[in-house]
């Protein structure tokens, strides 16, 4: 590997190095991105672990491809 430069998964998308506004809404964010997919954003929200997952929708033949996103929480149960 030339240079320090970290490989592409483990930098921050331009968006998060321009200060994206998303970031502010959770406690501890965490944007993920490998060399294909979509960055993945993680972090928690009102003391839950939120994930936030883009993904395209590209199996219609001839047509422009959807953008979902999938939205995943998850909280800590208490005992009984």
């Amino acid at each position: 590997m030339e240079g320090s430069e970290a490989p592409s998964r483990y930098r921050s998308p331009p968006a998060v190095r321009d200060g994206d506004r998303c970031l502010t809404l959770f406690e501890h964010p965490e944007v993920l991105q490998n060399d294909v997919n979509f960055p993945v954003l993680k972090g928690f929200y009102s003391d839950r672990r939120v994930t936030l997952e883009p993904i395209a929708d590209h199996i219609a033949y001839r047509k422009l491809p959807q953008l979902w996103l999938r939205a995943t929480t998850a909280r800590l149960l208490g005992s009984a």
